[in-house]
């Protein structure tokens, strides 16, 4: 359920505001972030927003240099989230730019895709060009990718072995740019729909028999949606077994998606006082699980709803009403960001 993103135009030159309570807590957006949007965050401690960076947005096309790649819509996100204390997560993610294989799984696309990786990395990472004169909340995490196991996101048939070597051609091209950097997986839907999908569990057992593949990443990320909390736990246990079965147990875990709608009728959507209700015990579900499931976060999908959300549940997933009022989902995210 990968977000389609559309940026602020503009980046604030307010001061920065107090840094938000930790960063384990986070949301997705699905639409336009103004100012007041970002306030909401800073007071309700949101501590990481989930960025949808998509490739084509950046560079207009294959032979397009650096140079003159477009950075600006990101920027704004960049800033406006530092200067409140929230932490970026970017997904560094489809379509491929005109001229460039989408997927880019054969060897010049792989190159490309890795340049772009590198240059995100430079350009908004530990010490990168774009922190100079501005209040910095640098990105300590990169994600390769998004629902590369089913062929809505991937664009083609799902396969372990060609996404295995994209990844490390892009985790190669971040850690250059900095060593520390935390290479995360891309978000693996667990039960994925259409030509080719791939349940996450099994996939992230195909993507361990790429040799030495756990070398390139250091976490694993999924997106668990389930009508219920029996669902997630039993999602997230198979991916855990497979990790653990694998020599990789020590692995961290990130839930970069999760979510329920608040209309009444529908598949994941609960009301609502179902959504908020849910919402709480999920991230109550996940705060009790950080140890043995090595978890470093979960982020909410979405902040706000969408008319013309992607899936069954995205026109209402929001903890905000498209027109910004807040529903009780936002309360619930509140309190369990504050416990």
């Amino acid at each position: 359920m990968g977000s389609l993103v559309a940026l602020t135009a503009a980046v604030l030159a307010c001061a920065a505001s107090p840094a938000a309570a930790g960063e384990f807590h986070g949301v997705v957006s699905q639409g336009n972030l103004t100012d007041a949007d970002y306030d909401r965050m800073a007071s309700g401690k949101v501590g990481t927003l989930r960025l949808n960076v998509r490739w084509a947005n950046v560079q207009p096309d294959a032979g397009t240099p650096p140079a003159s790649w477009n950075w600006a819509a990101y920027d704004a996100v960049f800033a406006s989230a530092a200067q409140r204390g929230v932490r970026v997560l970017p997904a560094l993610d489809a379509p491929s730019p005109p001229g460039i294989a989408d997927p880019p799984t054969d060897t010049s696309g792989r190159r490309a895709f890795a340049k772009f990786a590198g240059e995100v990395a430079a350009r908004y990472g530990r010490g990168g060009s774009f922190w100079s004169g501005q209040p910095a909340r640098p990105v300590k995490a990169f994600q390769i990718y998004n629902e590369q196991n089913g062929p809505s996101y991937w664009r083609a048939r799902p396969n372990a072995r060609k996404y295995g070597k994209l990844l490390r051609a892009g985790s190669q091209a971040i850690r250059r740019e900095d060593r520390r950097a935390e290479v995360v997986l891309g978000g693996m839907f667990s039960t994925p729909s259409g030509r080719g999908a791939i349940n996450s569990w099994i996939y992230l057992k195909k993507l361990y028999r790429v040799k030495k593949i756990e070398r390139t990443f250091d976490t694993v990320a999924v997106h668990p949606y389930s009508n219920s909390l029996r669902g997630i736990k039993y999602q997230v246990r198979k991916v855990r077994s497979a990790m653990k079965r694998n020599g990789d147990r020590r692995a961290d875990l990130r839930i970069t998606e999760f979510g329920w709608g608040s209309a009444r009728h529908g598949n994941l959507n609960l009301g609502r006082k179902g959504q908020a209700r849910m919402l709480t015990k999920a991230f109550r579900l996940f705060e009790n699980n950080k140890r043995s499931w090595n978890l470093k976060g979960a982020v909410w999908f979405s902040f706000q709803d969408n008319p013309d959300g992607a899936c069954s549940f995205c026109a209402t997933s929001g903890l905000f009403k498209a027109n910004r009022d807040p529903k009780p989902s936002w309360g619930a995210f509140k309190r369990a960001a504050r416990r």
